[in-house]
Formats: structure tokens, sequence, C-alpha cells
């Protein structure tokens, strides 16, 4: 957890848009949430859809499987 936490941090700071971010960022959120820490989860999960939408676009199943997800948190 400690290396998905740092990359999800360098994923931020160099503002990465790629899919493997946003696997990586939904990932680590959905094992956050899973252990009831939701507050970082739902900033991971968002920052994820946010990087899908903008790589894959709005209509990808694997961006709808983020705006699942928070869902399922929220």
């Amino acid at each position: 957890m400690p290396q998905a936490l740092a990359c999800a941090e360098l994923i931020e700071r160099y503002d990465f848009v790629s899919p493997a971010a946003a696997q990586l960022l939904h990932r680590t959120g959905w094992y956050l949430q899973e252990r009831a820490l939701y507050t970082q989860a739902e900033n991971l999960l968002r920052h994820a859809q946010a990087i899908r939408e903008q790589a894959l676009g709005s209509e990808h199943p694997e961006t709808a499987v983020t705006l699942n997800n928070l869902a399922i948190l929220y």
C-alpha cells in the first residue's frame, strides 16, 4: 500500500493522464474503500474517474466501472 500511495502522489504531482495511472488509482481506491477508509478512497476514485474520462472518454466501460464504484462508495 505505501508504494501505491506514493505512486498516486506522483500521478497527481506530475498530472499523468494514462489508462495505467487511472487503473492504479482505481484499484487503490477500491482497496481503501473495502477497508472503510472512505475519504482516501473517494479522493483516489474521483481522480481515477477524471483521468479515465480524459484518456478514454465518458462512454468507455472502464470509465463506467469507476463511476459505479464511486456510486457504491456514496
